[in-house]
């Protein structure tokens, strides 16, 4: 990282990250980073954050910033550079890097400014993104407090449900053509989340739940009867080709 050479700095860059982010992939939510008070310690630390403002390293922002996030998983933020980091993240809709920051409760009231959970599961389009969004929901609500928690369950509880529901994941995987692998992964954590939800909230529905309800049942309805109807039309049709087969025999007869 003390390279002239952007090219070595960013290399350089990416070797550190790769080594921090695989140290991520044994670690469960709530767990800190085994690297994070050694490199405390020795003063690496320090020096990333001194690089964070050094206007000739801002090409190593993006780098520098992903490597504190992923080391300070499960712990607060220096909070010399809380808000620079978590806002960053905010701005760009990043949801990977905002689930890690959202294992340590400290950060969560920053994170939630602004009316952030607004912003959650806007749309059912993009299941990368839908993923990426459930993973930074249940830190909140398995680690949050009692207010953030219910702030965010109220928020998503109705949309939970949509992707918990079975018929409404595989119209949704069929409508814009998702994996098997990501849906299942959807309709999964949309469950336990739907758990986790109820526990903090419960299960009352109100009326605007109630009356979405009836639409889809309605909407649920008019599928059914549009498929009844399209098979007795296939059945007519088929009658009908076969009478059409029968009367070509006789006339050749």
């Amino acid at each position: 990282m003390d390279s002239e050479n952007e090219d070595v700095r960013e290399d350089a860059s990416w070797t550190i990250i790769n080594i921090i982010q695989a140290g991520l992939e044994i670690l469960n939510i709530g767990q800190q980073h085994p690297f994070l008070h050694q490199l405390m310690n020795d003063g690496t630390i320090a020096k990333f954050i001194l690089l964070l403002n050094d206007k000739e390293r801002q090409s190593d922002l993006d780098s520098i910033q992903e490597f504190l996030i992923d080391l300070f998983k499960a712990h607060q933020l220096p909070e010399e550079i809380k808000q620079q980091v978590i806002k960053t993240y905010k701005e760009r809709s990043w949801f990977d890097q905002l689930a890690i920051l959202a294992e340590c409760e400290d950060n969560h009231d920053m994170i939630l400014e602004d009316e952030f959970e607004k912003k959650l599961l806007e749309d059912f389009e993009n299941h990368y993104e839908i993923i990426q969004q459930l993973h930074f929901i249940i830190p909140i609500l398995h680690l949050g407090s009692e207010e953030n928690k219910k702030k965010v369950a109220l928020q998503i509880k109705k949309k939970i449900k949509k992707l918990s529901n079975d018929k409404n994941i595989q119209k949704f995987a069929k409508k814009h053509l998702w994996k098997e692998k990501d849906k299942e992964k959807i309709s999964v954590q949309s469950k336990e989340i739907l758990i986790i939800i109820k526990e903090i909230i419960g299960d009352e529905k109100d009326d605007d739940e109630e009356e979405e309800d009836e639409d889809d049942e309605s909407e649920s309805k008019k599928e059914s009867e549009t498929e009844e109807s399209d098979e007795e039309d296939d059945e007519e049709e088929e009658k009908n080709e076969i009478q059409k087969s029968d009367d070509d025999e006789d006339d050749d007869q």
